[in-house]
């Protein structure tokens, strides 16, 4: 199994002075601050620091100790779940976002998976409690699964989910690689070509793949588009775009992933030229 990190967090504005080659001193402070703020950390320490303050201001009102007991009570288990939400916030808008897959799958609004070109089907990620696995390999005749997904995404069960290991697929005789893909953010170009050449070097074993992410709709979509470009099945993004839309109807390629899929097109043809 390969895994390929996906690009961290990086303030906007450090992105476009590092284009420049200029990395002034506030654009330093910028970045510093910016990563603060989006740290664990700091935002629980805002959390006690609202609570210290509340029980102060409290106390300075000489406010009657049964209130102020029931009002410290309240705090501290409202920083406790706030704690819980902010150490586990993707955890839980993945089992939100995944469980609304589900119903939508379920009730047949959007099929777990759609066959985009021959060889090729783009889905959502297999799931062992509802034999997605065995489905994929026995209806469709896939040997080679390409994952586009952070660890968590298929290391750990989740409340409506049980995500299908390496193991799993090994039992099954289907070749499985995993590239880290950070959900709601762009695929970084290098994790595009690796997931192209991945299956460019399945289209010629002659073996069927299935791409996936958690809902089949962004990270997948991007390596399936960026393939269909290579192959020369559409001949830009856009074409590209409106394609994958007709097969599979819940696509969503986001702008700074379309951006990397030019890049990753631009760069193709110019060693073809």
């Amino acid at each position: 199994m390969t895994s390929i990190n996906s690009l961290s967090y990086v303030p906007p504005v450090y992105t476009q002075q590092k284009a420049s080659g200029a990395r002034p001193l506030l654009t330093k402070i910028q970045e510093i601050a910016a990563r603060c703020f989006f740290s664990n950390s700091f935002q629980m320490l805002m959390m006690l620091g609202a609570l210290a303050g509340s029980v102060t201001l409290l106390a300075l009102c000489q406010v009657p100790t049964v209130i102020l007991t029931a009002s410290l009570i309240t705090s501290t288990a409202l920083i406790a779940l706030g704690s819980y939400i902010v150490v586990n916030r993707k955890k839980i808008v993945y089992e939100l976002t995944l469980f609304a897959t589900l119903v939508l799958g379920v009730f047949k609004i959007n099929p777990w998976w759609h066959s985009i070109s021959p060889g090729i089907y783009l889905g959502a990620i297999p799931l062992k409690n509802y034999a997605h696995h065995e489905q994929i390999t026995k209806k469709l005749g896939v040997k080679a699964v390409l994952s586009m997904l952070e660890d968590f995404e298929f290391s750990t069960p989740g409340v409506f989910s049980v995500p299908c290991a390496t193991a799993d697929w090994d039992l099954l005789g289907v070749k499985h690689h995993v590239i880290s893909a950070t959900d709601f953010h762009a695929v970084p170009l290098v994790s595009i070509e690796q997931g192209v050449a991945f299956l460019e070097e399945q289209n010629r074993l002659g073996v069927d793949c299935y791409v996936h992410c958690k809902a089949g709709a962004s990270r997948s979509a991007t390596i399936v588009l960026a393939y269909l470009l290579k192959k020369g099945v559409v001949s830009s993004v856009a074409e590209g775009i409106k394609f994958l839309k007709k097969q599979r109807p819940l696509i969503f390629i986001p702008q700074d992933a379309q951006k990397n899929l030019e890049l990753f097109f631009q760069k193709y043809q110019s060693k073809h030229e």
